[in-house]
């Protein structure tokens, strides 16, 4: 498999761009059309998107963003489905569950995740396979098939989740008593830990 049909659509950082614009900048409709990071309006669904062009060849539809804590992300269902947070290179924001099931939804998607731990280093895992179901099965989550980077590895930490529903406080889909959701905010839960 190429690495363009490794690097299509995808989330946590997914995309298309037309000559449209308007006051959010040019309307896309996948993130590989910028040629630049940036905010876009994406067209279908029709959200204000960060487009990450500049990490792994670009391409990337940024999901999910934490610069710094000054955003809480111990959220409702309603706001972790329609989402929340300011879209920008330097915000804190959750995209959309609705969003992202939608870009999903649509073809084969990749998932990349980057992190910074306390000492400033990057870490990075890849996945091949990823989706988000409907709200009618609770944004049950699909990820497969784990790819590694040649420096920064963190490791498989998602495919733990694969199948899990999403849970809020006041939605709790995962399948243990601890309500997890409840101490950590919004994710795809097997058991309280994130990876």
């Amino acid at each position: 498999m190429s690495q363009e049909s490794l690097n299509k659509e995808i989330i946590s950082d997914v995309s298309t761009v037309c000559n449209n614009s308007n006051q959010h900048g040019p309307i896309i409709t996948s993130c590989k059309q910028p040629s630049t990071s940036g905010v876009f309006r994406m067209q279908n669904p029709n959200v204000q998107v960060f487009c990450e062009m500049d990490s792994f060849n670009g391409g990337w539809l940024v999901i999910q963003q934490r610069v710094d804590r000054t955003l809480d992300f111990n959220r409702s269902w309603a706001e972790y489905r329609d989402g929340f947070g300011t879209v920008g290179k330097n915000d804190n924001f959750w995209l959309s569950l609705e969003a992202v099931h939608q870009v999903t939804s649509r073809g084969s998607c990749e998932l990349s995740v980057e992190m910074k731990d306390g000492s400033g280093r990057y870490k990075y895992a890849r996945y091949s396979q990823f989706g988000v179901a409907g709200e009618d099965d609770k944004y049950r989550l699909t990820v497969d098939g784990y790819l590694w980077w040649e420096a920064g590895r963190t490791g498989d930490m998602f495919s733990h989740h694969n199948g899990m529903k999403f849970s809020t406080f006041d939605g709790n889909n995962d399948p243990g008593d601890i309500k997890c959701a409840q101490r950590f905010g919004g994710w795809w839960f097997k058991q309280c830990f994130l990876w």
